[in-house]
C-alpha cells in the first residue's frame, strides 16, 4: 500500500456510478477504544449474508493517498471469512476516513461510508472501527476504465473562484512574486499559517485564492496552502503527488530532472504505518546529505512529507522525490549551489510553470485581494511609494508561559531598528524526535535570511556567538544544543538592539528539572518601531 504523511490534501477519484448502479451498501457496525492504534476494518458480505471472500475495498481520507485491500486477507474474531484490514498508525490519531467497495477497474461500488476517529483514548472513544458492507440486490453494470492520463487535479474543471475575501479582512501585500496578497478572513486564515511556517519554508504567494476540490486555496513558491474548514487549519498539498496523478512524471524528469515515482504498493500489502514510515525514510541513507537535510528541519513530515522516490543520479547532482518538494545534492558547484550542497526545488513554482494553477488566480491583485477573479490592471506609470509596513504578529506556542519562557523588550523609539521576535515553537519530549537545540533564524524586512548575522546565546557561566548561515530551505540559520535544564539559556541578535528571549533550557512541562529532550524554534525580523 502507499502511505502517506497525515493532515495533506487529497482529491480522491470516485467514478462517476449512479445511486442505481452500486450493489453494496455499507454502515459502521461497532467501534473500539485503542490507545495503540487507528484502525478500520471489517467485513463484505454476500446477499445471503454470507462472506464475499475476494471483493474490493477502498479507503482514503481528507489528507492522504488512496489505500486498497481485498476481503479475506484480515480474518479475526471480530471479523469473518471477509474480513479486511487498514492500520492506519500505531498511535491513536484524529480523522475522518472514507471507505467504499470498487471493481478491479478503481469504480466505486457503494457509496462512502464515513469513519471518525479519536486521537484520546477515554472510554467511548473511537480509534477503530468496524465497516460492514453487504451486496444489494441489484448487479452492477461494468463502468469504462479510468483514463491513462486523467486531467490535471491542481487545476482539475471543476476549479473556480473563491469566495470573496471578507470585508474587515487582516491582509498583507508581496509584491516579490508577481504581487498578491495573503489575508485572514472569516473564510480562511492563510495569512497566520504564513507567518507561521515563515517565508524561508513557504517563499512568496504566487497566485490569489482559488476553490479546488471545494477548499480555499493558494499557492505560494514552495508550498500550496489548502484551508480546512472543518478544523480551521491550513494544511499543505502535496504537490509532487498531484503531478504524479496528472501523467506528468515524464515532463518533470525531463525538465526539472525530478526522479519517477515509486509505484503504488512499494512497501508490500501488509506493510503497517510505521513500517512504511522507516522504509520510505531509510531511502535516503544512501547519501548522508540529502538525508541531513531531510531530518535537520523541525518538522520534515510536514514541509517535505514522506519520500516516494528511491535516490537518483541525474547527472550533476543527486536527487530524491518527496510528497512536497524534491531534494538536491550537487556533485559540483553551480551558480545556485556549491559542490556537496543540498537544495530544495519549489512546489507551487513548478505547478505554476506546469499549468497546474487555475489561470484566473494567477492575476496579480496589486493590493486589493479578490479570490481569484482577475482584476484590471492600472496603466503603469511612477512607481508608488511602498506602504509602511505595521510591526509582525507574533506566533507564540500557548505552553511558554507554564515553561518560564518570557520575551524581554528591546529598549528602542519610534522609527528606529530592532530585531523583534515574530515566532518560538517548543516541542516537548514526543515531539522533539530526540533533538535538543535552540534553533534561530534572523530575517531581514521582507523576510529574507540574514545570513552571517551573528546570535548570542546566554547561560549563568557563559555565552557563545552563533553565525547565520546559508542553509537550505527549511532549515533555520543557526543552532545551539543544551545541555542544561530549567530556564538556563537566553538567546539575542547581536548589533542593533534586539528582543532577548530568556528562560529555555532541558526538561518537559512537568519535569523541568530533568535532562528531558526538547527543542525550541525561535524567529527574528529586523523591524522599525512604529
Amino acid at each position: 500500500m502507499m502511505i502517506l504523511a497525515p493532515v495533506i490534501p487529497l482529491s480522491a477519484f470516485t467514478a462517476p456510478v449512479s445511486a442505481a448502479e452500486k450493489p453494496y451498501t455499507g454502515r459502521v457496525t461497532n467501534t473500539y477504544t485503542n490507545c495503540g492504534i487507528t484502525q478500520v476494518m471489517g467485513v463484505v458480505l454476500n446477499r445471503d449474508g454470507t462472506p464475499q471472500v475476494g471483493a474490493k475495498v477502498r479507503l482514503w481520507w481528507p489528507n492522504g493517498q488512496t489505500l486498497h485491500a481485498t476481503a479475506g486477507q484480515y480474518v479475526r474474531s471480530e471479523t469473518n471469512a471477509a474480513g479486511w484490514d487498514f492500520t492506519l498508525n500505531t498511535i491513536a490519531v484524529a480523522n475522518t476516513w472514507y471507505v467504499a467497495i470498487e471493481d478491479s477497474s478503481g469504480n466505486l461500488l457503494s457509496d462512502p461510508i464515513e469513519v471518525r476517529t479519536s486521537a484520546s483514548c477515554n472510554p467511548g472513544d473511537a480509534n477503530a472501527a468496524r465497516v460492514e458492507f453487504r451486496n444489494s440486490p441489484q448487479p452492477a453494470p461494468q463502468q469504462p476504465p479510468a483514463p491513462n492520463n486523467p486531467a490535471p487535479i491542481l487545476a482539475p474543471p471543476g476549479a473556480g473562484i473563491a469566495p470573496p475575501v471578507a470585508a474587515g479582512a487582516t491582509c498583507q501585500f508581496y509584491a516579490q512574486a508577481g504581487g498578491f496578497s495573503v489575508c485572514d478572513d472569516t473564510n480562511a486564515n492563510f495569512l497566520a499559517a504564513f507567518r507561521r511556517y515563515g517565508l524561508q519554508n513557504v517563499g512568496y504567494p504566487i497566485s490569489q485564492r482559488f476553490s479546488r476540490d471545494g477548499f480555499i486555496t493558494q499557492a505560494f513558491q514552495k508550498a500550496v496552502f489548502q484551508w480546512r474548514p472543518d478544523s480551521r487549519t491550513v494544511a499543505l498539498v502535496n504537490v509532487f503527488d498531484e503531478l504524479h496523478r496528472g501523467g506528468l512524471d515524464q515532463t518533470l524528469n525531463e525538465k526539472r530532472q525530478t526522479p519517477f515515482q515509486l509505484a503504488e504498493g512499494w512497501e508490500g500489502p501488509n506493510a503497517t504505518f510505521q513500517q512504511a514510515v522507516q522504509m520510505r525514510q531509510a531511502l535516503l541513507s544512501t547519501r548522508p546529505a540529502l538525508r541531513t537535510a531531510y531530518f535537520a528541519v523541525s518538522d520534515p513530515m510536514t514541509f517535505f512529507g514522506l519520500p516516494t522516490s528511491e535516490v537518483t543520479d541525474m547527472g550533476n547532482h543527486y536527487a530524491i522525490r518527496t510528497q512536497r518538494a524534491v531534494l538536491q545534492e550537487w556533485k559540483q558547484d553551480v551558480p545556485w549551489a556549491r559542490a556537496g550542497q543540498v537544495t530544495v526545488a519549489n512546489g507551487g513554482d513548478i505547478a505554476k510553470e506546469l499549468g497546474h494553477l487555475p489561470a484566473a488566480a494567477l492575476t496579480p491583485d496589486n493590493g486589493t485581494p479578490v479570490s481569484g477573479v482577475p482584476a484590471p490592471v492600472p496603466p503603469v506609470t511612477a512607481p508608488a511609494p511602498a506602504p509602511v509596513a505595521a510591526e509582525p504578529g507574533r506566533n507564540l506556542d500557548s505552553r511558554l508561559g507554564a515553561l518560564g519562557v518570557g520575551i524581554q523588550p528591546a529598549n528602542v523609539a519610534v522609527g528606529q531598528q530592532y530585531w523583534r521576535v515574530t515566532e518560538i515553537l517548543w516541542h516537548d519530549i514526543d515531539q522533539s524526535g530526540g533533538r535538543h537545540s535552540i534553533y534561530v533564524d534572523a530575517l531581514d524586512e521582507s523576510g529574507n535570511r540574514v545570513v552571517g548575522q551573528t546570535v548570542t546565546i546566554a547561560w549563568a557561566s557563559g555565552s557563545q556567538q552563533l553565525v547565520m548561515e546559508p542553509k537550505p530551505f527549511p532549515e533555520y540559520g543557526a543552532n545551539f544544543p543544551m545541555y542544561a535544564h530549567s530556564q538556563a539559556y537566553t538567546i539575542y541578535i547581536d548589533g542593533i538592539p534586539s528582543e532577548r528571549v530568556t528562560g529555555m533550557g532541558l526538561g518537559n512541562l512537568d519535569k523541568r528539572n530533568w535532562n528531558m529532550h526538547v527543542e525550541y524554534l525561535i524567529k527574528y525580523q529586523r523591524v522599525t518601531k512604529r
